[in-house]
């Protein structure tokens, strides 16, 4: 068993070295390790075990629980498990961990299994991402090609915490495609799972004057 003494393990660690992400080169058994014993968020990608601040802010949070309310109201009955951004996803095709702010997953679905007590799913079909200051990048431009990987995903939704506006990706399964939409009207609408969805309803009660003091 290696050594995780290396790791800024919690949020004060984290705070002191001075950047809300930080990426340090570990092992795949690291990985595990690490996120086993850090309050912080936890991902790997490319024999890196990055590191973030589990910190949301106002709106930020409000938007993720309003999708998990969104998708538990949508996507009904046994066949869906609705999760929160405790529950990691394993992408196969390149052995990476992320952890998105919210996901709807296959009951029936595939489970990877490090050990017995520490699992991460494989068949989601809707991934959602609320972007902020810190981790906009990251979630764009690094985690979006590695989700679209996924067999099962249907839906990827990134949704901005600073300003009504929702980046729409949605797999084309006949012509194997990814199609993009940008909503930005408060009338613009997403269906989940055969239901409409309008930004208005998205974003009730956000006050994007909260946004001032995110780090995640």
């Amino acid at each position: 068993m290696s050594t995780i003494a290396e790791f800024p393990l919690t949020a004060a660690e984290l705070a002191q070295m001075g950047t809300d992400l930080v990426r340090i080169p570990g092992s795949w058994d690291e990985f595990w390790e690490v996120l086993e014993e850090s309050e912080n968020r936890v991902e790997y990608q490319n024999n890196e075990i990055i590191l973030s601040m589990s910190y949301e802010s106002k709106p930020h949070s409000k938007i993720a629980s309003r999708f998990g309310y969104l998708f538990e109201g949508t996507f009904t009955g046994s066949s869906f498990d609705i999760f929160n951004a405790n529950r990691p996803v394993y992408i196969a095709h390149c052995q990476e961990v992320f952890n998105p702010d919210a996901s709807v997953v296959q009951a029936s679905g595939d489970v990877f299994t490090y050990r017995p007590g520490m699992t991460a799913e494989m068949s989601p079909i809707v991934i959602l991402e609320v972007l902020s200051p810190a981790t906009r990048e990251r979630d764009l431009k690094e985690k979006l090609p590695c989700y679209k990987l996924i067999p099962s995903i249907r839906q990827i939704i990134y949704a901005e915490s600073t300003l009504p506006m929702i980046y729409l990706f949605e797999k084309n399964e006949t012509e194997n495609s990814w199609h993009k939409k940008i909503l930005d009207e408060m009338d613009d609408s997403l269906v989940l799972n055969g239901t409409r969805v309008s930004l208005r309803e998205i974003y009730a009660r956000v006050n994007f004057d909260e946004t001032a003091t995110e780090s995640v």
